[in-house]
């Protein structure tokens, strides 16, 4: 449901639980496959800056990684290989390389391997917000000293001794809020929209007074307050909605 940009920066970034993962190579929802390196080069050939990915406009939250190349057998690959999401302070703020609000999206070992592959499917969190809007966020200053700011980073690294800095993080824009699932999958809603008025007709009394958000196709919220019998939509440019309560979901054309 939301509009996810994309960059990988393949770097060094400090771990308290995690250390290097080398020998694999990942590509996430079918994007560019990029490559840990056999050799403690932190940099893995991407610049400080990171280098495009792919954006695009998802339908829905989910995401899909692929590892491959996997090799348990070399003794500089990491076993268990952890991928998470959190924030990240990409050098600044209190955090400095340190992640906080980050979650687990999966622990691979050996056994998870086929011929040296895995997929992996997960959904980015719900509740996820754009990063200057988290709490004592610090963001880009160009210095001096220059200051990266926070970010919301994917990563992918392994438990393997210490002494090989070679992680691979994707940095992930959030432009909207992520959305709960649930909040569009509901029953429908007895309602229609009257364009002589420009506004969705509730034909249900038992909802006046509760809350109601419209989202456009990109899961934004682009409308929120309160039912009334008539919910005037006259500041939505056209296109297909989704007015959402907890009682229900209506889509309707403008």
């Amino acid at each position: 449901m939301k509009k996810i940009t994309l960059l990988l920066l393949a770097f060094a970034v400090s771990s308290i639980s995690l250390t290097a993962q080398t020998y694999y190579s990942t590509q996430l929802n079918g994007g560019t496959v990029y490559n840990s390196n056999l050799n403690t080069d932190q940099w893995t050939g991407f610049g400080w800056a990171g280098t495009p990915n792919h954006s695009f406009g998802n339908a829905t939250k989910s995401m899909t990684l692929v590892i491959t190349d996997y090799d348990a057998s070399n003794p500089s690959v990491g076993d268990p290989l952890v991928v998470k999401f959190g924030r990240n302070g990409m050098g600044s703020g209190a955090l400095q390389w340190n992640f906080d609000n980050d979650v687990t999206i999966a622990t691979l070992t050996a056994a998870d391997f086929t011929g040296g592959s895995a997929t992996v499917n997960f959904d980015i969190p719900t509740g996820t917000i754009p990063v200057d809007q988290t709490t004592n966020y610090v963001g880009y200053d160009a210095g001096p000293p220059a200051v990266q700011g926070y970010m919301w980073l994917l990563q992918i690294a392994g438990a393997n001794p210490p002494g090989d800095p070679t992680f691979i993080n994707y940095t992930i824009n959030i432009e909207n809020e992520i959305l709960n699932v649930s909040e569009l999958s509901n029953g429908k809603l007895n309602a229609s929209y009257i364009s002589s008025i420009d506004a969705v007709v509730i034909n249900d009394n038992n909802l006046d007074g509760r809350a109601y958000k419209v989202f456009n196709m990109l899961g934004q919220n682009v409308l929120e307050g309160d039912v009334s019998r008539e919910i005037n939509v006259s500041a939505l440019k056209s296109g297909l909605f989704i007015l959402a309560t907890e009682e229900g979901s209506f889509k309707f054309l403008k």
